[in-house]
């Protein structure tokens, strides 16, 4: 694909305005991106082909167009991080902090970002971690723009003693620890800590 045809295929994916810029990130920094169908255990991810050196940014294409600009973002910021330290930086230290920031301050300038999501997502850009979904504020705020969100279940949701199930595993929901449930695995008596933002079903 070229430029134009990266602009075209994002278009569809991140708030309008955006597509531009983006697509000309990817072709400066020499980007290989694919859009995957969603995946359970990470929004997007980035990795470096050991065969060729090629970059390679994945990101789930489910995601309403803020999420998936965040995370496409976050992703890229990851490949600036590579091209300038190689592998010598940590995942998500100082330098991808520092890129990262910078890279979303191009989108903060154009306001697109609704304020109910602009609150939260400016505080976590403060010191953004890992996953935006470490940040519960702006998880729930993206969240909230999802064309499905009335067809899930939160583990929060649920009360204590509440079967359910999340990976194709039956669980029993616990009491709660900070931001996570003890929950027991039905099948194997062991405990398991889980994330009260969990998607889950309820069995």
């Amino acid at each position: 694909m070229n430029q134009q045809e990266y602009t075209e295929a994002l278009s569809s994916y991140v708030p309008e305005g955006t597509a531009d810029i983006l697509s000309k990130w990817i072709f400066d920094y020499d980007i290989h991106l694919k859009i995957t169908r969603d995946r359970k255990t990470k929004l997007g991810d980035f990795r470096v082909d050991s065969r060729n050196d090629i970059l390679r940014i994945s990101v789930n294409g489910g995601l309403n167009p803020y999420a998936f600009l965040i995370t496409l973002v976050h992703e890229i910021a990851h490949a600036l991080v590579y091209q300038n330290h190689g592998r010598g930086a940590k995942p998500h230290g100082i330098e991808w902090k520092n890129n990262y920031k910078q890279l979303m301050l191009t989108f903060f300038a154009q306001n697109l970002f609704p304020d109910d999501i602009m609150r939260p997502l400016a505080s976590y850009m403060k010191n953004p971690k890992a996953s935006s979904n470490a940040d519960r504020k702006l998880f729930l705020a993206l969240r909230a723009y999802d064309t499905d969100k009335e067809h899930v279940t939160y583990l929060k949701d649920l009360e204590e003693g509440t079967e359910f199930i999340l990976q194709n595993k039956l669980f029993r929901k616990g009491k709660k620890r900070r931001t996570r449930y003890s929950c027991i695995n039905i099948s194997n008596g062991r405990e398991y800590t889980v994330n009260s933002l969990a998607e889950v079903v309820r069995a």
